[in-house]
């Protein structure tokens, strides 16, 4: 069953095969990032958690870099989900400044997917990776969302040296951001109206964006004003 779904979404995802769906039952999924401490550089798929504590200072906003530099995990992750439906892989890319020793090197990728087929240059700025799972992850880690399926794509290793912004895009080589489900139907989340990419800033006291906390909480509202503040990035 594993390697019938696993086979059946690389299919799906490589050639194009899969149904697209506009508004299906993962349309309010997000590829979102969210940055932690590291305690190791060699940070396990199995030891995410997600911090919920308004006062987590690497939680949305990055982190000042008051020293001029700073070590951290940033974790890849698609929340907001269908559990009805799962998570069964994504498409993507990342944005950065890629000068060496200038605003945030990333040095390191681990990815926490059973499959992923990431351009050469990946995790360089301007690249774009596809990763697909083995079995359909349905987890949820946000009690906030109700129903909501979660799933761990990789970790970044980054350095920070100076001013920053690290986001996903859509991936270059096809120009799209998407999430397929266990039913290998993918969800376009390229031109939603809601930014359903997520963006991490270093050394800055400037506002990233993580739609996995606060963008349309099932049950709940949030205003385009709102997320418009949030997203103070730019």
């Amino acid at each position: 069953m594993k390697r019938a779904l696993l086979g059946l979404l690389v299919a799906c995802t490589t050639l194009g095969l899969a149904s697209v769906a506009l508004a299906g039952e993962n349309a309010n999924a997000a590829i979102s990032l969210h940055v932690t401490k590291p305690t190791t550089k060699a940070a396990q798929c199995g030891s995410f958690t997600h911090r919920t504590d308004q006062a987590n200072p690497f939680d949305v906003k990055g982190q000042p870099c008051p020293h001029g530099l700073g070590s951290f995990d940033v974790w890849v992750v698609v929340c907001n989900g269908s559990d009805s439906v799962g998570i069964a892989g994504a498409e993507y890319g990342i944005a950065y400044d890629g000068a060496l020793g200038s605003g945030a090197d990333v040095e390191s990728w681990r990815s926490c997917s059973d499959l992923e087929f990431p351009s050469d240059d990946w995790p360089a700025s301007g690249s774009g990776n596809l990763q697909t799972y083995a079995d359909c992850q349905v987890t949820n880690l946000f009690p906030t969302l109700t129903k909501a399926a979660f799933a761990v794509l990789g970790v970044f290793h980054v350095t920070a040296y100076g001013q920053d912004k690290l986001e996903v895009t859509p991936r270059p080589v096809t120009g799209y951001l998407k999430v397929a489900d266990c039913q290998a139907i993918e969800d376009d989340l390229t031109s939603a109206a809601v930014s359903r990419k997520g963006a991490a800033t270093f050394c800055s006291n400037r506002q990233g964006y993580n739609f996995c906390r606060y963008g349309v909480l099932a049950g709940g509202q949030t205003t385009w004003g709102n997320l418009k503040n949030l997203y103070n990035s730019n």
